[in-house]
């Protein structure tokens, strides 16, 4: 492998990568270089030099953005509240309507319904708790996906108990349960806001 940044001096003196450089004209290069007078050489390592930290620096940027999301994204960092399964219990809800939704980052229909559900969720904030559920996920993915669509509420790492007690066979899966922590409806599937807003008028 060719480290980055390396560059060998051609029969006219430029600077070309080293990719397409024969062992021939590597050698040259090399020569030529050893021909040049201390203050020859100094100018020219200082340019090698300068080249190798501004190719340092560009790449360094196209990383930062990258790993940002890139120009234009309108993705933003929000801070997840995790929760173990067993710290998780609908009677701890109790006094308002509770709102659980069963996905996973990976979920196609979860991904779809994303952002009528952030919508949904934000209009009846302090009317409602809402708790996120996913089954068969990973932390930083979930981090991922609720920062993608602004979504803000606490997050279960399902061990497929919940799953299981719920009856859920498929995600999405949205349950709504009324203030006295009794289930009045859920969806299967992806859901509308039309659908999360009927749903939730169940509950009061």
């Amino acid at each position: 492998m060719i480290p980055l940044g390396v560059f060998y001096l051609d029969r006219a003196g430029a600077q070309t990568p080293a990719q397409g450089v024969s062992s021939a004209e590597k050698r040259a290069g090399a020569t030529a270089a050893l021909l040049l007078s201390p203050a020859e050489g100094t100018v020219k390592h200082m340019r090698k030099l300068w080249l190798v930290w501004t190719l340092l620096a560009v790449f360094g940027a196209a990383s930062a953005l990258g790993a940002c999301g890139g120009l234009g994204s309108s993705a933003t960092s929000v801070d997840v509240q995790f929760l173990s399964p067993k710290d998780f219990s609908v009677a701890d809800y109790a006094g308002k309507p509770l709102v659980v939704n069963y996905f996973g980052s990976w979920c196609g229909p979860c991904n779809a319904e994303a952002a009528d559900l952030a919508a949904f969720s934000k209009a009846q904030s302090g009317k409602a708790a809402f708790v996120g559920v996913a089954v068969n996920d990973k932390q930083g993915d979930v981090v991922d996906f609720m920062s993608k669509f602004g979504l803000t509420y606490p997050v279960v790492l399902d061990d497929n108990s919940l799953s299981a007690k719920d009856g859920i066979t498929g995600v999405p899966t949205t349950i709504f349960y009324n203030a006295n922590g009794q289930e009045v409806d859920r969806i299967v599937g992806a859901a509308s806001l039309d659908q999360f807003n009927t749903s939730f008028a169940k509950t009061q």
